[in-house]
């Protein structure tokens, strides 16, 4: 978690190259004066072109930036060691999620999946401990996986992975025959 004093009411953002902002934080009313503003720094930046800028509530009058640019490094505290990226992994099937983790980390995580790309996010567990858990893989296919280790007291703090997953098309029977029927995608 970083502090930003800020002087203004307003909306704070922060900058990972000086053409890019992202809204922070923003505060009250026109009127509305708030004297600090912590902000959480999301985990995954790893810039040292940041700046903070404040603006009045409607982003148009008043103003101010940093003078200078500050680095943004990317938390280490949690760091996934299976998958590593570029894993297969079979649905319906088990897989070892695997971490390690630094004395900073609670010791209690999240941990999620995403077949998307990071687009959206599915739980596969929370408030768990140690440092593996066996998941049921899921029968969905996609190229597009990522698994994310969370630090369960605090998100900022997390590490994900890309694996590639493809679903098998499971048959029954052994061998075809023209009398056999074979059933996709089931035990």
């Amino acid at each position: 978690m970083a502090a930003a004093p800020i002087t203004l009411p307003g909306t704070v953002r922060t900058a990972t190259a000086v053409t890019t902002w992202t809204t922070a934080s923003t505060g009250g009313a026109p009127g509305y004066r708030q004297p600090t503003i912590t902000i959480l720094v999301p985990n995954g930046i790893n810039s040292n072109q940041c700046r903070i800028r404040v603006s009045d509530y409607y982003g148009t009058l008043l103003g101010d930036m940093s003078d200078a640019n500050f680095t943004i490094a990317p938390s280490n505290d949690i760091t996934v060691t299976s998958p590593n990226g570029g894993e297969s992994m079979v649905g319906l099937s088990t897989y070892t999620i695997s971490w390690t983790n630094l004395p900073s980390a609670s010791g209690q995580y999240y941990l999620q999946y995403s077949v998307d790309n990071g687009s959206s996010w599915t739980n596969i567990t929370s408030n768990i401990t140690g440092n593996a858990y066996a998941w049921s893989v899921p029968n969905i296919p996609s190229n597009q996986c990522l698994i994310k280790v969370l630090d369960y007291n605090n998100t900022c703090k997390f590490d994900e992975r890309r694996c590639s997953r493809a679903a098998p098309i499971t048959l029954r029977g052994t061998r075809p025959h023209s009398s056999r029927t074979f059933v996709w995608n089931t035990h």
